[in-house]
């Protein structure tokens, strides 16, 4: 759609947050030649009208290894240069467990050989895992977020879901109240955080990844065209590399593109549950709840990796 139309759009839908649309605003819309940000708007106000500020979702995640941690070892803090938690370079055993934001510009990515990070970056500091450590400063770490919160789903080892609704008597700005939060979990355990707050789990993730480290950002529906629709496609949440290929070989390649395309043709491309999933996400849409207990698991994983490439059944049978 055109410059001005999404203007126009960005306008009138912040002032429906607000104060509801006026006769006059409804057919101004109208009168747009495009069809398609007319459905835009009637799908925002009559299908699924944004959910109220109040209920705010606080998804945190930090790197777990503290800075005394490095000094009692005689390393540089980890943060501030080009590092990872991995395993042994000389092995194939060997992947990225986590990579600190300097090590992010050259292109590490987590799950890669380490091999294949030291190509990247040759002056790579590389620490071996310590899973007791992190589990020790994870409990300490969710204990201080569900302090916060009636509700807080564990989304990882080093991340998690706040519901603060029927919290606003005793924090009545979001926003204050996540800065508190941040800076005690700094001066108590030593690391930082990012901290994402929204409506929403979806919006409040998208908000956690925004500038690190030790940020407190807001993604509100009102800022949904401004902060979120000019991302890469690649970067909403649950989207994954097949997913950008086929997206961007559509011509698809912001998550704004992706928000204004007709859904069947994003089922057409991904799938009907896939593209029903990522086409609501790409409009800042999701209703699932924070859970305290998670869901039963439907299934089990455990991989091995091994020095050799397995390339008979025989070496596979004795695994």
């Amino acid at each position: 759609y055109q410059r001005q139309e999404e203007k126009l759009l960005c306008i009138i839908y912040e002032k429906y947050l607000g104060t509801g649309l006026s006769a006059k605003e409804e057919q101004q819309l109208k009168n747009i030649d495009n069809d398609l940000l007319w459905y835009d708007l009637k799908f925002l106000l009559n299908e699924e009208p944004p959910q109220p500020k109040p209920s705010v979702c606080v998804p945190i995640d930090y790197t777990v290894r503290p800075f005394q941690e490095v000094e009692d070892e005689g390393l540089p803090d980890l943060r501030e240069i080009p590092s990872c938690i991995g395993g042994d370079p000389r092995k194939r055993t060997g992947i990225v467990v986590a990579k600190s934001i300097p090590a992010k510009k050259y292109g590490i990515q987590t799950g890669e050989p380490m091999a294949m990070a030291f190509r990247k970056c040759p002056e790579l500091i590389s620490v071996p895992a310590d899973f007791e450590l992190y589990d020790k400063y994870s409990r300490s770490f969710k204990s201080i977020c569900a302090s916060y919160a009636p509700v807080m789903e564990s989304f990882s080892i080093d991340e998690v879901f706040l519901d603060m609704t029927g919290t606003s008597y005793i924090y009545p700005d979001p926003i204050v109240t996540a800065h508190e939060l941040k800076d005690k979990i700094r001066t108590e355990l030593g690391f930082t955080v990012n901290i994402g707050i929204s409506v929403n789990k979806l919006l409040a993730k998208m908000a956690s990844d925004f500038e690190k480290p030790d940020k407190v950002h807001t993604l509100f529906p009102e800022e949904i065209p401004v902060k979120m629709w000019p991302l890469p496609v690649r970067d909403l949440l649950f989207l994954g590399k097949s997913s950008e290929k086929k997206l961007k070989e559509a011509g698809i390649r912001t998550i704004g593109d992706l928000a204004h395309e007709k859904k069947p043709k994003i089922q057409a491309l991904l799938g009907e549950k896939a593209g029903q999933q990522l086409y609501r996400y790409a409009r800042g849409l999701d209703d699932s709840p924070v859970k305290m207990k998670p869901d039963e698991a439907k299934g089990f994983s455990l991989e091995t990796t091994f020095n050799d490439d397995i390339v008979s059944v025989e070496q596979v049978l004795p695994i």
